[in-house]
């Protein structure tokens, strides 16, 4: 791998604070992660706590809001579309495949399928004949191919007695140029593992807890220039698991009714997320000895040299909604050598009860114009927020948020942030004194909105919904 060039922030006017302390590391891919016990901090900003106000219900209609576009009409399939009915046939024609041929599936149930070793010339489409009756696989793996694009079918993922926590519906290895459209990927609950009254899940390596959504909606790994857009992805232990990836686009897509994380990964250079919506996370015993949870955990390996780098997070709305409070996008360095460099996280609605709206680790970047409010869960100490650390060099502005941390050796530079906060109409900050609804349980997007007789002052913070 080539060395990457050394990425610095130029020095600012705004505020700077800096914090030594001990830098930590924990978690890693394949296993479950646990959070060692955070340093003792002292907020920046702290908010008054006195008894929360009724939550009314919301009434507002929905803005324009960075939720994923509805996917375009399928295309009238080519004169020449190749027409298959089984895996062999599809097999066969891949196999077949020079480049540019369009391989249209008749509806049916394809069951587990793995392509391997496709190296078309240019892409390969794979796609049902009828949008309305889409072809269905139980699974499906790319694995050392190039140049296919996999479009508008499903992938009703069942578990079995082999299922474990990080089996995948939809897998690349060693793939490269691949993309996956307008799919709905599916999964469902184990039904071998640990029992849901366990203490831990020791007495059974598989990870899963019977009766819990089980494996991964996807995973890609060793690939390269990959795109997931337009999907939906539901019903498992996580939604997409990355390892070694480079030049990925996650568009668009709903992810969500997860046991755990909607998107997790390592290794990873050039990564576009945008557009998405991830909400209804129910972790199993969430904290302790039970599973941890993040919107977007992305971390460094502990033998990795090379840093993460440009990583961008923008216009998605990640929503508790009815399932748990997760902590928000984290990016953890489990060294000090190698983080993350040329982060950019902007213009994304975080609605949840975790103070972490963004944790932080060994990162340079920037973030910006977010709005990032509390659900109903917790205190006031659960308004998220941005915690900085581990020798991170971040410039932070324009953002609406609950509580700012910053210790560990980093370095934040603030400009033009507003904190909120939901439980005190007389002081600074209330949301219904901003935004349209905010103080509803699950609200809609454009519940979160600044609305039009807030101040001025407000204009250029937060997310812009035109």
């Amino acid at each position: 791998m080539a060395k990457k060039k050394k990425t610095t922030i130029a020095p600012a006017t705004e505020q700077t604070r800096t914090n030594a302390a001990t830098a930590s590391a924990f978690g890693n891919f394949f296993v479950p992660i646990v959070l060692a016990a955070q340093p003792t901090y002292t907020p920046t900003v702290q908010p008054v706590a006195p008894a929360p106000a009724p939550i009314p219900q919301s009434t507002a209609p929905v803005a324009p809001a960075p939720l994923p576009a509805a996917p375009a009409p399928a295309a009238a399939l080519p004169i020449d579309a190749i027409k298959v009915s089984n895996a062999a046939e599809l097999l066969t024609a891949l196999k077949n495949a020079k480049g540019g041929e369009t391989i249209a599936l008749n509806a049916g149930n394809y069951g587990d399928v793995t392509v391997t070793g496709i190296q078309a010339a240019s892409k390969v489409t794979i796609t049902s004949v009828d949008a309305t009756a889409q072809a269905s696989f139980r699974s499906l793996a790319i694995v050392s191919s190039k140049n296919i694009a996999v479009d508008t079918v499903r992938v009703d993922y069942t578990p079995d007695l082999k299922t474990v926590g990080w089996s995948s519906a939809v897998r690349l290895a060693s793939a490269e140029n691949i993309s996956l459209s307008k799919l709905t990927i599916k999964g469902g609950v184990a039904i071998t593992g640990n029992a849901i009254d366990s203490a831990t899940t020791d007495a059974n390596p598989t990870g899963n807890i019977l009766g819990l959504p089980t494996g991964r909606g996807i995973t890609i790994e060793k690939s390269s220039n990959i795109t997931v857009e337009n999907s939906d992805i539901s019903s498992f232990m996580r939604g997409i698991a990355l390892a070694d990836v480079t030049g990925l686009k996650i568009l668009n897509n709903e992810v969500h009714n997860l046991r755990t994380s909607p998107l997790v990964g390592a290794g990873l250079s050039n990564i576009l997320v945008e557009g998405n919506h991830f909400h209804d996370s129910n972790p199993w015993k969430l904290g302790g000895t039970g599973d941890h949870g993040d919107l977007i955990h992305f971390w460094t390996q502990p033998n990795q040299v090379e840093a993460n780098t440009n990583i961008t997070i923008k216009n998605n709305f990640f929503a508790q909604g009815k399932g748990a409070a997760l902590l928000g996008i984290f990016l953890e360095s489990t060294t000090l050598e190698a983080g993350f460099k040329g982060v950019t996280i902007s213009n994304n609605v975080i609605h949840n009860g975790d103070k972490a709206g963004v944790r932080l680790e060994n990162v340079q970047g920037v973030v910006e114009n977010n709005t990032f409010l509390q659900s109903t869960s917790g205190d006031y100490k659960s308004a998220p927020g941005a915690l900085v650390l581990n020798n991170s060099n971040i410039d932070l502005k324009n953002n609406f948020l609950g509580i700012v941390y910053s210790y560990q050796g980093a370095v934040v530079r603030e400009s033009n942030n507003v904190i909120v906060q939901r439980f005190d109409s007389s002081k600074p900050g209330y949301y219904a004194s901003i935004f349209t609804n905010a103080l509803v349980n699950d609200p809609k997007i454009g519940d979160l909105a600044v609305k039009a007789t807030a101040s001025p002052n407000y204009l250029n913070v937060g997310v812009n919904f035109s």
